[in-house]
């Protein structure tokens, strides 16, 4: 009986020890083939490939990138205006940040100075307890609400920049 133990563990150990390193090369090399397969039916566009259209016009009305002249001018008159909003509101995001912390530590500070009072000073301060703790739970919710609402705004008009063409340095400016 231990004979047959012995074998049947032997039999596996050696099973693992030789079969797996080919497995393992068969799934090596199945990715491979994977990654030629794939290699060989993407294709590269270029210039040469794209036709120019009538729409593509010389006009700097429909263009997007950088301008000259009027319309040069209202686009940097736009990208500053953008970039200056998005400033004003992360500032407001931040401050509401700031608020928000400082509501929670009060309330945080709060509750440990009346976990500490004995059971007659509880009793005592109970009810003006009680109401802080309300007024503190609805200041933190209407901050908070603040708060998504701004957070919201500010990639909204993020976004907004992005899809007028606008880089980075208008929608994360510093």
């Amino acid at each position: 009986m231990r004979v047959k133990q012995i074998t049947v563990l032997a039999s596996g150990l050696v099973w693992v020890c030789f079969c797996t390193p080919a497995l393992a090369q068969s799934v090596a090399d199945a990715g491979a083939a994977s990654r030629a397969t794939k290699k060989s039916t993407t294709k590269t566009i270029t210039n040469d490939d794209v036709k120019p259209t009538d729409a593509a016009s010389d006009s700097d009305e429909d263009s997007t990138g950088p301008r000259s002249g009027k319309s040069g001018e209202r686009f940097e008159g736009r990208a500053a205006q953008l970039r200056g909003q998005i400033l004003a509101l992360k500032r407001q995001v931040a401050g509401a940040q700031t608020r928000l912390e400082r509501l929670q530590q009060v309330k945080a500070d709060r509750e440990s100075r009346f976990s500490a009072y004995d059971d007659r000073e509880r009793e005592q301060y109970y009810v003006r307890f009680k109401q802080a703790e309300l007024q503190s739970q609805n200041a933190i919710a209407g901050t908070q609400t603040q708060l998504e609402q701004l957070k919201t705004k500010l990639a909204d008009l993020q976004e907004q920049a992005r899809k007028e063409g606008f880089g980075n340095s208008v929608y994360e400016p510093d």
